[in-house]
């Protein structure tokens, strides 16, 4: 299953944003730089760093074919593209079997040209390995008829109703039912032969390509996917009411893809070095405490992992009370995950990391998996 974000957002914590506190304090000081790692064994910016959100690029899935796919001659026998894609044409002219590795998995499409003239009918797919080329020509084998490529767009929405990413998959249907051992290379294959891109056969109605699915997902306290999002009542609450936090020693601002932000920095006692809280102001909006940062990993599974994507989690309490709402802009995640670089915010907030497996179905519905 191909799993692409495509917010075009460059996300390294170990890129410096140069962010810069102003107000009353000597900001000459040389301030550690050490990431903070009371919360964790191993500091979370360096699990991040090892596993960063999959915002740089619209093509996440890097095509097997490279830049340009390869376009393949026929040959009669069996042909292995420099990729590892095997084909293979029977005897009788009425059918090509190409078998796709990935991993330690090997996937058989059987391409059915009855008229033996390339022009492709039907195409079945099969994930036995070990079924004989004789098996599947004569359709001796588990396999299933591919009816549709159909992406599913996930909208990933904040508690503010904002959308922070976008990542879509592509899935291939069996009438209404999802074929869960697809792969990347599976899926680019289909795709370069629905755009006519490998040579020597034709699509005529064996591939549809669906409309897309489009759904509003959001990422959970649990780091899970849930299905819509929740009412934004409580920036209401935010601009409509106020709420001491303590001190304002210092503030910056900073601008993202999504809006405009102040950051506070707060004291709650007498040393200024160190601050208890941080405060963040959208344009518009009312001033909310950052409850803490959650990197979300989630990963698509079914018969065995098929993909991932991760996600960056703002929590912030709402108004004058220990609920929390969650924003998922990148770039404000980003630059909170590089304050944390300074250790007077030591004690402002909370970092941790979230793992969750999730099922996706074909009407891209999601269901946690245990």
């Amino acid at each position: 299953m191909a799993v692409k974000p495509v917010t075009s957002v460059n996300f390294s914590v170990n890129s410096s944003k140069n962010i810069a506190f102003s107000g009353r304090k000597d900001r000459s000081q040389n301030h550690s730089s050490n990431l903070r790692s009371t919360a964790m064994a191993v500091p979370l910016a360096t699990l991040i760093a090892m596993s960063p959100l999959n915002t740089q690029s619209a093509n996440y899935n890097n095509s097997v074919f490279g830049d340009e796919p390869a376009r393949v001659e026929m040959m009669q026998g069996a042909y292995t593209t420099p990729d590892g894609i095997r084909r293979v044409k029977n005897s009788a002219g009425t059918g090509e079997l190409v078998t796709i590795k990935e991993g330690k998995a090997s996937y058989n499409l059987e391409f059915v040209t009855p008229k033996k003239d390339g022009r492709v009918t039907e195409i079945r797919i099969s994930s036995l390995s070990n079924a004989s080329v004789e098996d599947i020509f004569s359709g001796n084998s588990n396999t299933k008829t591919i009816k549709e490529l159909r992406p599913v767009v996930l909208h990933i929405i904040g508690d503010d109703g904002v959308e922070g990413m976008r990542v879509t998959i592509d899935q291939l249907m069996v009438n209404e039912d999802k074929v869960g051992y697809s792969s990347d290379k599976i899926i680019t294959f289909l795709k370069d032969f629905a755009a006519g891109k490998v040579s020597g056969l034709k699509n005529a109605g064996a591939l549809k390509l669906g409309a897309p699915i489009q759904r509003n997902v959001t990422i959970t306290n649990y780091g899970n996917i849930a299905n819509g999002y929740k009412n934004t009542g409580w920036l209401d609450e935010g601009r409509a009411e106020s709420e001491d936090w303590g001190r304002t020693i210092m503030s910056t601002k900073i601008k993202t893809r999504l809006g405009n932000y102040t950051l506070f920095a707060v004291s709650t006692d007498r040393n200024n070095e160190d601050f208890e809280s941080l405060i963040i102001k959208k344009d518009g909006e009312g001033e909310f405490k950052v409850a803490g940062l959650s990197f979300v990993s989630i990963n698509l599974q079914d018969n065995a992992s098929i993909g991932k994507f991760n996600v960056g989690v703002t929590s912030v309490y709402k108004r004058n009370s220990k609920q929390t709402a969650r924003i998922l802009d990148p770039e404000l995640f980003e630059t909170l995950m590089e304050v944390t670089n300074d250790t007077r915010f030591n004690n402002a907030y909370p970092t941790k990391m979230q793992f969750s497996n999730m099922q996706l179905f074909g009407n891209g519905v999601f269901a946690t998996v245990h």
